[in-house]
């Protein structure tokens, strides 16, 4: 669980990530976040294309906030619709070089089409 500093950090960091990224494949959709427990999601939502009220969510990224040190670690979802580890990154101590890496997106895990497993 994350105190309410925490909370309030993550909340203004995340609503800045989310707005500022355009999935490029869908202008009408758009990034949204979940925080529960230690774990905060990023969902893409996309419009009904029947035009029917609810919007379909895809699962983006996971980050999960654990050990002492409180360090971030990264999960992407592959098409078996299992979250797997994203091993490429560097013990990420602090959440705004969790959303660097993820922005990054080297391997094309998160937002594009991944080539190979990074790890």
């Amino acid at each position: 669980m994350f105190s309410e500093l925490e909370n309030a950090r993550i909340d203004r960091l995340l609503d800045h990530f989310c707005r500022t990224r355009v999935p490029p494949h869908v202008a009408t959709s758009h990034y949204v976040f979940r925080v529960y427990d230690d774990t905060v999601e990023i969902l893409e939502l996309r419009p009904d294309p029947a035009g029917k009220r609810y919007a379909t969510e895809v699962p983006a990224v996971k980050l999960r906030c654990s050990g002492p040190e409180r360090s971030w670690r990264l999960e992407w979802m592959r098409d078996d619709l299992a979250w797997h580890p994203y091993r490429a990154a560097r013990p990420l101590l602090r959440l705004d070089d969790a959303l660097d890496e993820i922005a990054a997106d080297p391997f094309g895990c998160f937002f594009g089409d991944a080539p190979s497993s990074p790890g």
